[in-house]
């Protein structure tokens, strides 16, 4: 029972989680259009991609703290210091130099989609702790969190983005 609840509460946030990663670029291409998406569409997979860092490092806590729960404090603090040491010069990177980055694909890229190449990487630094909780809540079997903090994040950011949109 435990093991079945512990993969329910995962398999639930991972939904959540896909949802908002993945149906962003269809809400904008049926609300602004396939143009718009074009200019959208770069920035946010380059965004996904930083992403993967606090993800994956976060999976790896998970399984550590797992192994020895004792140094949890430890090992989440050298984790957000590792992560912020790899994630925090990359976004400082693409924000200078996300005209240059989208001029590669084009004059008009670089023009539309520059302001969102600056903000999606920003939003990451915040979203390193969100990563950095859920790992945590893994290790304290704490899955109704992980789902309720997923719903959240997937409810906001695609109704806020539908909205915004209109």
């Amino acid at each position: 029972p435990e093991m079945t609840r512990h993969m329910f509460g995962n398999y639930v946030g991972s939904l959540f989680f896909l949802a908002s990663s993945t149906l962003l670029p269809v809400i904008v291409t049926e609300l602004a259009g396939a143009r718009a998406n074009a200019y959208f569409y770069i920035p946010w997979m380059m965004a996904t991609g930083l992403q993967l860092i606090p993800q994956n490092m976060t999976t790896a806590l998970t399984a550590e703290v797992a192994h020895d729960r004792t140094k949890m404090s430890a090992y989440c603090a050298g984790m957000l210091k590792q992560i912020m040491r790899l994630l925090l010069p990359l976004v400082a990177l693409i924000f200078v130099g996300a005209p240059w980055i989208l001029g590669l694909f084009g004059p008009d890229y670089a023009r539309e989609g520059t302001p969102l190449l600056r903000l999606l990487p920003l939003a990451i630094i915040p979203n390193v702790f969100v990563s950095l909780y859920i790992s945590i809540a893994r290790v304290q079997s704490r899955m109704k969190s992980i789902m309720v903090v997923q719903g959240i994040i997937c409810i906001l950011s695609l109704g806020m983005s539908y909205w915004l949109l209109k």
